[in-house]
């Protein structure tokens, strides 16, 4: 028998519709949880994949900002964001959620430093008008 399949998604990831058609096609059945506007949900959906691989900056990313815009806990966001940031140090994005949880702990400083990194990363950050805002905010 097979396991029970959970997907987590987000709806304008094209690699989550393209999963799940294929589940469709398959015919296995699955529980689809939307993770698209963060919260408890995508904590969770991070805790369970750093389970798998505690290293993996994209996971310590994930469960770092979840904990940050759900107002958890700060100073676990900051323990998961800066160890994303160790890993992958070229990512804005990382770079980006790691100075908005620096400025929300009063780490003005470091979160410039920060947001300056992320933005002058060769690659176009998505969240590039939220990283200037916080960092006109910073000033």
């Amino acid at each position: 028998m097979m396991q029970p399949v959970t997907i987590y998604t987000k709806s304008w990831c094209p690699y989550c519709h393209s999963a799940k058609d294929l589940l469709v096609k398959k015919g296995v059945a699955f529980e689809e949880i939307d993770v698209s506007e963060g919260g408890a949900k995508q904590a969770a959906m991070a805790e369970r994949a750093l389970k798998v691989d505690a290293r993996n900056p994209t996971y310590l990313d994930t469960a770092g900002w979840a904990h940050l815009t759900q107002g958890n806990n700060v100073d676990r966001a900051l323990q998961y964001l800066r160890d994303a940031r160790l890993r992958s140090p070229n990512d804005g994005e990382i770079r980006y959620h790691l100075a908005a949880a620096l400025a929300r702990s009063q780490r003005t400083a470091e979160a410039r430093t920060e947001l300056d990194a992320a933005l002058q990363m060769p690659r176009t950050l998505q969240s590039a008008d939220d990283a200037r805002k916080l960092l006109a905010s910073l000033k």
